[in-house]
């Protein structure tokens, strides 16, 4: 029979290994990030030479950049976006220059609460159109059936971009009548 000491530590060990796994988990973001990514077009500004004849239409492909509106209008939202390439995690490049800018367009209400301008997004959809803004005369692709990545790091945009960010640590150490037991916290 094993001892009351024994049997804490393994389950001290136990609980140590759960929370490893836990944090684990939340290292992802939840989106799929294919190990290269091939699209058909590498970039909005890439497409601005082409002519119309050789876009093609209905192509899968997956661009970030930085959300620069979100606006609703009677029948879709439209989301504008300066495009910046993806490093090799699929994460934004907020180091580089611009690549071109492109729209995403969701047909009826999105919820645009969670967005803010100046956000790092992913977009994979569909290439559905290339349309000419009216104010420049510049031709910019239209992304429909789109997913965004980065929504979860929306609330971290909101705040002041001067302040310095700590992690805070707690620990906490419980016992009870046959049971004991610890925990670590971190949060941003």
């Amino acid at each position: 029979m094993a001892s009351g000491r024994q049997l804490n530590l393994a389950s001290l060990a136990a609980m140590a290994f759960c929370a490893l796994l836990m944090l684990g988990g939340c290292a992802s973001d939840g989106g799929y990030c294919p190990s290269t990514l091939t699209n058909p077009y590498p970039s909005p500004a890439a497409m601005q030479g082409l002519p119309p004849e050789d876009v093609r239409l209905g192509e899968h492909l997956t661009w970030g950049g930085i959300l620069i509106d979100a606006r609703h209008l009677a029948s879709t939202t439209e989301l504008d976006i300066s495009a910046r390439p993806l490093d090799a995690a699929c994460q934004v490049r907020n180091d580089v220059m611009a690549l071109g800018r492109f729209r995403v367009r969701y047909p009826g209400y999105f919820e645009t609460a969670d967005l803010i301008p100046g956000q790092p997004l992913r977009v994979s959809g569909r290439l559905a159109a290339m349309e000419t803004r009216s104010s420049t005369g510049e031709r910019i692709p239209v992304v429909t059936e789109a997913t965004l990545h980065g929504l979860a790091r929306a609330s971290a945009a909101r705040v002041d971009q001067n302040a310095v960010y700590r992690p805070r640590i707690g620990i906490s150490i419980g016992a009870g009548s046959g049971w004991s037991g610890g925990g670590i916290g971190i949060s941003f």
